[in-house]
């Protein structure tokens, strides 16, 4: 064998090593590129856990807020009317609720249905009590409707029957 055979042989042999580490770098790289797009599929994974984590304490804040807010309306002082039948041909208006009816008033259209023994005055206070009777006993009304400072729509209260 002549030189340039050594030297063929030589550059081969040499072209076959730097193969194979070429082959062993892409392998790593690819291992590498694999690696590296699984974290970012991992990543995007955890961005939307904590997105909807996020979201999911954001409604827990509202819902609690909410309640909150109904709990403080329900333990709200309430106006709570109620007519009972103390006797024959009478009623008592009272407030059975916690808070004080302010210019109490019947409404318009049922004013000339009744006669008021007490007059309503400007508060109807925690459990007072006001008289009425029907004034005509034909026209027993099935409600009288009351309004009251912060209670603008007549609210309805049932009359009990005069049998």
């Amino acid at each position: 064998m002549d030189i340039d055979s050594y030297t063929a042989l030589a550059s081969a042999v040499v072209a076959l090593g730097a193969s194979c580490i070429g082959v062993a770098a892409w392998k790593t790289s690819k291992r590498a590129a694999d690696a590296a797009e699984a974290a970012v599929v991992e990543a995007r994974r955890s961005a939307l856990a904590s997105e909807r984590s996020a979201q999911a304490g954001e409604l827990q804040a509202a819902a609690a807020t909410e309640t909150l807010a109904m709990q403080q309306e329900a333990a709200r002082p309430r106006v709570q009317l109620r007519i009972d039948r103390p006797g024959r041909g009478t009623w008592a208006l009272v407030n059975y609720g916690s808070a004080d009816a302010i210019n109490p008033a019947l409404h318009s259209e049922d004013a000339d249905l009744v006669d008021w023994e007490d007059p309503l005055g400007p508060v109807l206070a925690q459990g007072d009590v006001r008289h009425l009777s029907a004034r005509y006993a034909a026209d027993t009304p099935p409600v009288l409707r009351f309004t009251w400072d912060g209670q603008e729509e007549p609210f309805p209260v049932r009359c009990p029957s005069q049998a």
